[in-house]
């Protein structure tokens, strides 16, 4: 049996999490378009305990755009309710463009998307329920998953 080489912050030698079999790379080699994207960089899934990756994982990797937010001076926290916006824009519905865009200018094309959004649903989802009921609506009635 193989194992994964230590990833996590506290192992004597931690190395990035670049060489574990992940899935979307299954997809790449088969000729999907692959995406994976966290809104929240401070906690991202293989940032906080582990090093993380040292290259990009997928074609798409949001990662880089929620650090810029960061550095600009956007607080990234999960604060119940409060600087839920960018400019006026409730965050989730950012995400939730990235993720629409993606699906119409890749709609003829085969993809992988694995997202997480950690700010609306790690501590009360009841915030964006409604607007995720909408995003499935529009995301199906326009025919923009029929290659998943």
């Amino acid at each position: 049996m193989e194992f994964l080489p230590p990833a996590h912050r506290e192992s004597p030698d931690p190395k990035p999490v670049d060489s574990w079999p992940w899935i979307w790379n299954d997809f790449k080699t088969s000729g999907y378009k692959t995406v994976f994207l966290e809104d929240q960089p401070n906690i991202g899934a293989f940032q906080l305990r582990f090093v993380g990756f040292k290259n990009k994982p997928t074609d798409f990797y949001g990662r880089y755009y929620y650090l810029l937010l960061k550095h600009l001076g956007f607080h990234l926290k999960m604060i119940k309710y409060e600087n839920l916006c960018i400019c006026e824009r409730p965050r989730h519905t950012i995400y939730l463009d990235y993720i629409r865009e993606f699906l119409r200018l890749h709609k003829h094309q085969p993809f992988f998307l694995l997202g997480h959004n950690k700010e609306y649903t790690h501590a009360d989802n009841s915030l964006v329920f409604l607007s995720l009921l909408v995003e499935f609506q529009h995301t199906f009635s326009n025919k923009l998953s029929s290659n998943t």
